[in-house]
């Protein structure tokens, strides 16, 4: 339990770090204005795809466990879908902002940061990560245990035995 939770937090944390970074470059520029208007969307929008992360992660393991390849699957293809859509919404909400904001673009510059980019990486990410969740999703398809119940927590799949649909064995 000690390591999923620290997953989760590592998740959360690792989502919310551009808005972490972003607080320090403004703070280091006296260009604090443009906080108000990112940090609570940007905390809401981060938090909701880490969510997304935690709670897909949750579903296959409870359903599948850790073999299969469906975790690495899921969880690879699930990243960078993730990471795909923040690194858009980043080029295309952000950086307009940061643009607008002189001092704030010679700090990024003066710190060897970029605030945009070409949309081709995000995109590569996304594609890569939807093929990664599709191949994912067929193997789940095709898996036995595709209809297994939820396992109790800490262990494996139950596996359902004849007829009984309670997943009980008889």
């Amino acid at each position: 339990m000690k390591g999923k939770l620290a997953g989760y937090i590592g998740t959360t944390i690792g989502f919310l770090g551009w808005v972490i970074g972003l607080a320090v470059v403004c703070v280091l520029s006296g260009q604090t204005s443009i906080l108000a208007r990112v940090v609570p969307i940007g905390v809401l929008i981060s938090l909701g795809l880490a969510l997304t992360v935690i709670v897909m992660m949750e579903c296959v393991l409870r359903v599948f466990g850790r073999g299969g390849g469906f975790f690495q699957l899921t969880l690879w293809g699930v990243l960078c879908v993730d990471v795909g859509i923040l690194w858009l919404l980043i080029n295309h909400w952000l950086a307009p902002m940061i643009a607008a904001e002189p001092r704030l673009v010679e700090t990024m510059q003066h710190l060897g940061g970029v605030y945009k980019t070409t949309d081709a990486f995000p995109l590569a990410l996304l594609a890569a990560g939807v093929v990664l969740l599709a191949i994912a999703a067929g193997r789940m398809l095709r898996s036995p245990r595709s209809g297994a119940e939820s396992p109790p927590a800490g262990r494996g799949p139950v596996e359902r035995h004849g007829s009984n649909a309670q997943g009980v064995t008889k």
